[in-house]
């Protein structure tokens, strides 16, 4: 029987928003609240919604601030390597420039 009302429906031009309309007039609704006028309530904090901690971060937020702190992390560890490579080098070339350090290759040799 619905198919057959579904398709007067159609058939006849009926809009889906009229037949709500008509639905939502027949509901039978409650008693409105009224508040009392000079009620001001309170407001109650609200909570995180699923997947924000406190902060209000989603877990994107969180998963983004946390490559974004390992990668400093990181820039942070190859900035101290690569100091400690270049204090290397300086010490290997301060060494070479010494005439003491040298050998003479007749010493070397015995």
């Amino acid at each position: 029987m619905d198919d057959y009302v579904r398709a007067k429906r159609e058939l006849t031009g009926e809009t889906d928003t009229e037949r709500q309309g008509e639905i939502a007039d027949s509901i039978a609704l409650p008693e409105r609240w009224e508040g009392v006028p000079a009620a001001t309530g309170i407001q109650i904090p609200e909570s995180p919604t699923e997947g924000e901690d406190e902060d209000g971060l989603t877990e994107t937020d969180q998963l983004a601030e946390g490559g974004v702190e390992k990668a400093t992390q990181d820039r942070m560890h190859e900035a101290a390597h690569e100091t400690k490579i270049a204090d290397q080098e300086t010490m290997c070339a301060r060494r070479c420039e010494r005439p003491e350090s040298v050998v003479p290759v007749r010493q070397a040799r015995r």
